[in-house]
């Protein structure tokens, strides 16, 4: 009885999956907290702020599942100037896939005048994606497709995106992904496809608060745009708070708070009310040290 309870839940896991990934293109897991770690997505955004930054998080979905997907990146970014530059370290897991890319990026800021700046974005580096669907151990594994059993391949890709600032309004976009050779995906039938984002923001404030709605799109190429929507509230960026709704049936709230003048601490939770029986609910938790 247990075994087949295990088995259950390996498929649920796995239909889940298949779910989130559409027709092999995976619509990668993403941070809720994209509005303090939007130098992650976008390029075009690096070291806006600080001069010297090191950002860590942790994400973990489907907390119900032994080896549901995670998220976890590195990012260390300088500026000098104008320019900027990152090198961003990311790992995406699952029960049967892993993806993992190397990359470094460069950021030009352009003062249009005295409220308004574009910044440009670029970010070169490597995928490395493993399938093993193997480890799904069915009962009959000869039913599953000899390609889907194991593959692996390195990939070059490049990122590239914008931002424009006036005033307290921002617009981002960026896309990701893009592959500039692939012939060892090409040949299997499998490859990676680009993705873009689009977020855009107001901030305004009242006496000592500051208050920012935040909406952002995404989309594999070929899958349906998802959105999100979030209203965010900080006081003197020494604490925020988020809290946002997903299209997937997706709420969720985030908590930022800062221990030190160098040191921020962030917090988010978020519960399917869809799948909440099956899935159960997801957390991140994040790391900054910067340098003014």
């Amino acid at each position: 009885m247990k075994q087949r309870l295990n088995f259950t839940k390996k498929i649920l896991l796995f239909l889940c999956v298949l779910k989130s990934y559409g027709t092999l293109a995976q619509q990668q897991l993403a941070s809720n907290q994209n509005y303090w770690f939007l130098t992650n997505e976008n390029c075009a955004a690096i070291a806006e702020d600080t001069k010297l930054n090191f950002q860590s998080l942790y994400r973990r979905n489907w907390l119900q599942f032994d080896n549901s997907p995670e998220l976890n990146f590195c990012r260390i970014e300088t500026s000098n100037s104008s320019h900027a530059w990152d090198l961003k370290v990311q790992q995406y897991s699952n029960s049967f896939y892993r993806q993992q890319d190397l990359k470094l990026g460069w950021r030009y800021s352009l003062k249009l005048d005295e409220n308004q700046r574009l910044n440009f974005g670029l970010r070169l580096g490597l995928l490395r994606s493993t399938y093993a669907w193997s480890n799904l151990h069915a009962q009959n594994p000869e039913e599953l497709p000899e390609i889907y059993l194991q593959n692996n391949w390195t990939t070059p890709v490049a990122d590239m995106g914008l931002l424009y600032s006036i005033s307290g309004f921002r617009f981002s976009f960026h896309t990701a992904n893009l592959n500039l050779i692939s012939p060892i995906a090409m040949s299997s039938g499998i490859r990676e496809l680009p993705s873009f984002s689009i977020l855009s923001c107001y901030k305004f404030k009242l006496s000592k608060l500051s208050f920012s709605p935040v909406l952002q799109l995404r989309s594999v190429l070929g899958l349906p745009i998802t959105y999100d929507f979030s209203i965010l509230m900080e006081k003197e960026k020494k604490i925020g708070f988020q809290c946002g709704y997903k299209n997937q049936s997706i709420i969720y709230a985030n908590m930022r708070f800062l221990a030190g003048s160098q040191l921020a601490f962030s917090f988010s939770y978020d519960y399917p009310i869809a799948l909440q029986k099956i899935t159960g609910p997801g957390t991140e938790l994040a790391i900054v040290f910067y340098t003014k």
